[in-house]
């Protein structure tokens, strides 16, 4: 058994072309669709023609790479044979007239050499005329890719067509949808404005109205409070609830503060807590600080001297003194004096107390 490499193709750039050529049809396909790219169309068919005279000469050199190896091996043959008959020629002006059989062989050369140009001729002459077949086959087949490409392009065309009328059709009917919804949306709007401003003066009516009655309640809350002042915790009300209550510190201003109505009967108003209360208060605070208080009553506070002052200045009764403590361990005792009192500011803020009870 043995192999061997097989012969060259004939037509070894054909494959290559096709591929171009089918670019070029593309090319013009794509011409036709856009109506917008008048160019196209023009460089579509630039390339065809310029693949079809690549294609011609392809061809050409095809037909020449075929017979032009003949032809020289023709050419070489004759040439050996025009050798041979010069030299045979020779033989023969030596030989003349006495070699007649030999002539006769040279005749019969003569006539192989000839019927092998014949032969030769007609194999050269056969393969140009195969060559030519084929390319009258590549030139139908491109005829009839062309023919179907121009149909795709007036099939593409019309469905472009459609295309488009069909985007015109359902603009229109968005811009008529959009319009409804807008006026749809108008009056709408305009509904709810409406409505709103209604609820809204409704609800300025309401809150006026209960403005109004408020206002009467805290001013006859004022006049009562004004016809009988709180001066300290023990004015309150019975029934008064542990808290912070507005006082009338000798009769002035009202000021918040801390009463206990819990502790051995209530009445007490708290004007110092201390306690493990975060965020924890500073006491290492200055003069003005402790003259008008600082912190806050539901926390760590001082209530302020001046405070102390205007409380305990009053003739009109007297004052005890009740300070509470509680060590970590929930161990409770208290302190009680009698007759407490602060003087002014411009007295250093004494203080005075007597007769000290407690446990």
């Amino acid at each position: 058994m043995a192999l061997r490499a097989g012969a060259p193709s004939r037509w070894p750039l054909v494959p290559l072309l096709l591929p171009l050529l089918l670019t070029c049809l593309t090319g013009l396909d794509g011409g036709a669709v856009s109506a917008h790219q008048p160019a196209a169309p023009a460089a579509g068919e630039a390339c065809l023609a310029s693949t079809l005279d690549l294609l011609w000469s392809t061809v050409g050199r095809i037909v020449r790479s075929a017979v032009e190896p003949e032809v020289a091996e023709l050419d070489g043959r004759l040439a050996g044979l025009q050798t041979q008959l010069t030299e045979l020629t020779v033989r023969l002006d030596r030989i003349q007239g006495g070699q007649e059989a030999q002539n006769s062989t040279v005749q019969i050369h003569l006539q192989e050499i000839e019927a092998g140009l014949k032969k030769g001729h007609l194999d050269f002459t056969s393969k140009v005329d195969g060559v030519q077949s084929q390319v009258t086959e590549l030139i139908a087949k491109i005829d009839d890719i062309q023919g179907e490409q121009q149909s795709q392009n007036v099939s593409l065309q019309r469905q472009l067509q459609g295309m488009e009328e069909g985007l015109g059709r359902l603009d229109s009917d968005l811009k008529s949808t959009l319009d409804g919804i807008q006026a749809q949306t108008e009056a709408r709007l305009g509904t709810v404005h409406a409505e709103l401003e209604s609820k809204l003066d409704r609800v300025q009516s309401q809150i006026d109205t209960r403005l109004g009655q408020v206002q009467s309640q805290l001013e006859s809350r004022l006049a009562d409070v004004q016809s009988s002042p709180v001066r300290d915790c023990s004015d309150l009300p019975a029934g008064a609830r542990s808290g912070v209550h507005l006082l009338r510190p000798g009769l002035r201003q009202p000021v918040p503060a801390l009463c206990d109505q819990d502790t051995d009967g209530g009445g007490w108003t708290v004007f110092q807590r201390r306690a493990d209360i975060q965020p924890r208060q500073d006491f290492f605070l200055g003069w003005e600080a402790y003259k008008w208080g600082f912190g806050a009553l539901d926390r760590e506070f001082w209530w302020g001297l001046e405070h102390l002052f205007h409380t305990t200045s009053l003739l009109d009764r007297r004052y005890e003194l009740r300070i509470d403590m509680e060590d970590f361990d929930g161990g409770k005792r208290f302190a009680l004096y009698q007759d407490f009192r602060v003087s002014s500011e411009a007295d250093g803020y004494r203080m005075h107390a007597a007769n000290y009870s407690g446990v």
